[in-house]
C-alpha cells in the first residue's frame, strides 16, 4: 500500500470533526482541486503538491499522537479506579 493510500485511510477513519479540520487545512492552499457534491467533499491526493501532502501527514500524525496520549491517560485512570475504588482493600474502617 502506498503512503498516499495509507494517508487516505487514516483521514477516512477520522471523526467528522477531524475531517473538517483536514478540509480547513486543504483550503489554506490555493491550488487544491476539490469536488463537492451531496455526499461530501472529495480530493484527489495524487494530484496534490508535496506541501499539501506534508501538511496532511503532520496533522494526521498529531491526531494519532493525541489519541495515544488520551488512551494512556484513560488506562491509568482505569487502573487507579480499579485499584482504589473497586477493591475495598485500601479502605480502613
Amino acid at each position: 500500500m502506498s503512503s498516499l493510500e495509507i494517508l487516505k485511510k487514516r483521514i477516512e477513519n477520522m471523526s467528522k470533526h477531524h475531517q473538517i479540520e483536514v478540509l480547513r487545512i486543504l483550503m489554506k492552499f490555493d491550488n487544491v482541486n476539490k469536488n463537492t457534491n451531496n455526499n461530501g467533499t472529495f480530493i484527489n491526493l495524487t494530484k496534490q503538491n508535496p506541501e499539501v501532502i506534508q501538511a496532511l501527514e503532520e496533522y494526521t500524525s498529531y491526531i494519532d499522537e493525541q489519541q495515544q496520549d488520551i488512551n494512556e491517560v484513560e488506562n491509568i485512570k482505569n487502573k487507579i479506579e480499579k485499584d482504589f475504588f473497586n477493591d475495598n482493600k485500601y479502605i480502613k474502617s
